[in-house]
């Protein structure tokens, strides 16, 4: 037994060597509502001795005592299995994030723990807040802005990492800050020049400086970056330098421009427009005028769930009607959209929606965004007018079919003629006729 403990403590000890961001991580198993924990610290464990080894009463407590007010819904979330374990099935991992009542920025990734074990999950918690955090995979590409005593920008100053990452160089980088706009994408230079004018002018020692703009990398290619810094004054209250890190954050930008780019491109005839991220977590990226005044109360109902399988059986609980239900819950079932997209560009499903007392068409619309990310946009629309269309002209083709059915028995011929171009269309020709071996030989009039 006592090697078993000085063996975990073994365990907590590196973990916290290797990543001091990481502050628990337990073992959950969903039959039981027990888990293990990896680590945690004693405040949390004395959470489990009061909640007799209930993780879910464990994690009420710590949300009562820890984590503020306006994030509280957050764990709640993470508290319903059934919310969680669906994510897993689906081979997503749940990543969400919120902040204690100290201003901690936590994130909490949960994932599946077992490929043998489905009830198995890992709970991993995180300050992001942490430096080892808030650097991720740069280090600590740290830099320096230098003043002179006029308060202007002189000399823009690199560590060893931020060296590496811009210019391929191994040692502290310095240049002239004039320089720096020679690196920077001609269309943020503007923007960069406002923030540090507003650096000057506010002269506040507290306040951080924070702006995301496209340097040229080593390879002479554009890459975002976010940096993050603060203003250091001397004692008469002039700008000595501002000091920060970066952060790469390009995949996380091109994923944003590419949903803003894909989604502008869709017709403003949808009432509303969501951004299905991978998991399974929804964000309402667009409502028309029509959304105002259409089902409002499921657009908020539909966002309040935030999650996508559910919102969906909601949805069609409430509003779908019910000879078109059973279909539509199958055709929008998550791992079927996700195959669907796959091959095609749009995967539309018509239905009767009911709202009111009043039955319309409605149009949900699946699209994927590139094949860069999993997320995929989904839009409602109203289609009354296109299936009224469809369903006439399905009636005039039906009546024609009729029409050229009872024709065809007597005549050799039949066309479609466009009296005002003259243009035709062989309808029907009757085999080893005069017409037919006319048509082949005049294929190319066109009148």
């Amino acid at each position: 037994m006592n090697q078993l403990l000085q063996e975990k403590r073994d365990a907590e000890q590196f973990l916290r060597l290797i990543a001091p961001k990481y502050t628990g991580v337990f073992i959950v198993d969903r039959n039981t509502g027990t888990f293990r924990d990896v680590l945690a610290d004693e405040t949390f464990r004395n959470y489990v001795k009061d909640s007799k080894g209930s993780f879910l009463d464990a994690m009420q407590l710590y949300r009562d005592h820890y984590v503020a007010c306006d994030y509280k819904e957050v764990i709640d979330r993470v508290l319903d299995y059934d919310y969680v374990y669906n994510i897993l099935a689906s081979g997503n991992q749940v990543n969400v994030t919120y902040r204690k009542k100290d201003g901690t920025l936590i994130r909490l990734k949960i994932d599946r723990y077992s490929d043998n074990d489905e009830n198995l999950s890992i709970w991993v918690y995180t300050n992001e807040n942490s430096e080892d955090a808030l650097y991720g995979e740069l280090g600590e590409a740290r830099f320096r802005v230098q003043f002179d005593d006029s308060e202007r920008p002189i000399e823009f100053i690199g560590n060893e990492s931020l060296s590496e990452m811009l210019y391929g160089f191994k040692d502290e980088t310095h240049i002239p800050f004039s320089m720096l706009w020679q690196h920077m994408h001609p269309q943020d230079i503007d923007l960069v020049k406002e923030e540090f004018k507003n650096i000057h002018d506010s002269k506040d020692s507290t306040a951080t400086y924070e702006v995301e703009y496209r340097l040229q990398n080593k390879d002479k290619q554009y890459r975002w970056y976010r940096a993050i810094g603060k203003p250091v004054l001397n004692e008469k209250g002039k700008i000595v330098s501002v000091c920060g890190f970066f952060i790469d954050i390009h995949k996380h930008k091109e994923k944003a421009l590419l949903q803003q780019r894909f989604i502008s491109g869709l017709s403003h005839e949808y009432v509303t427009v969501w951004v299905v991220n991978q998991d399974l977590t929804v964000e309402l990226w667009q409502q028309s005028k029509k959304g105002d005044h259409i089902a409002q109360k499921a657009i908020e109902e539909f966002a309040k769930i935030n999650n996508y399988q559910k919102s969906m059986e909601k949805y069609a609980l409430n509003y779908v009607c019910e000879e078109d239900r059973e279909e539509f819950l199958r055709r929008v079932d998550y791992r079927v959209v996700r195959e669907r997209i796959k091959t095609e560009k749009v995967y539309p499903v018509v239905f009767r929606r009911e709202y009111n007392g009043k039955v319309d068409y409605f149009q949900t619309c699946f699209a994927q965004i590139s094949e860069e990310t999993d997320d995929f946009v989904l839009g409602f629309k109203m289609v009354n007018d296109i299936v009224q269309q469809e369903k006439e002209r399905n009636d005039r083709l039906e009546e024609e079919k009729q029409i050229l059915e009872s024709l065809s028995s007597d005549f050799t011929a039949i066309y479609y003629l466009e009296v005002n171009s003259g243009k035709f269309e062989p309808v029907h020709i009757r085999d080893k006729s005069n017409a037919s071996e006319l048509i082949k030989n005049y294929l190319e009039y066109k009148d």
